[in-house]
């Protein structure tokens, strides 16, 4: 599916999602997703944990462009209800400039069909609003 799909697939690989290229030949294409940058190890009552994240940047952050914060979680023991997670860009003083609020993957890996034990990475898109001063992100 690659051929078919060349542009989302090479999107993904230039999001930082995936680590670089394992192969790329006869219409395949083999990644690895990348382990998160930042550890966190915090638990969401005793089910959910997120391990870490990473804000994959290929350039310096500014206003109008689109932040791709990748989230790694992992589920301690079986969800027995669909979770949505919030995500935000705010300032010192809270001013939120970019949210999203969501299911998994869009809502195609609900969280009560999560495995136990395994790793799930689920990417954003936050449009950063043109006004978003420089000082805003501090790494």
């Amino acid at each position: 599916w690659y051929n078919v799909h060349r542009a989302y697939w090479e999107e993904l690989a230039s999001n930082g999602f995936f680590a670089p290229t394992v192969a790329c030949a006869d219409g395949y294409w083999i990644g690895a997703a990348q382990n998160p940058a930042n550890s966190v190890q915090s638990r969401f009552g005793d089910s959910l944990r997120l391990i870490g994240y990473m804000v994959p940047l290929t350039e310096t952050l500014r206003g109008g462009m689109t932040l791709r914060p990748i989230l790694t979680w992992r589920a301690e023991q079986p969800i027995d209800r669909r979770l949505a997670f919030s995500i935000r860009v705010a300032d010192a003083r809270g001013h939120t400039w970019a949210s999203a609020d969501r299911e998994p993957h869009d809502g195609r890996s609900p969280t009560d069909q999560w495995q136990v034990g395994k790793l799930m990475r689920d990417q954003y898109a936050l449009r950063l609003p043109p006004t978003m001063p420089a000082t805003v992100w501090t790494g």
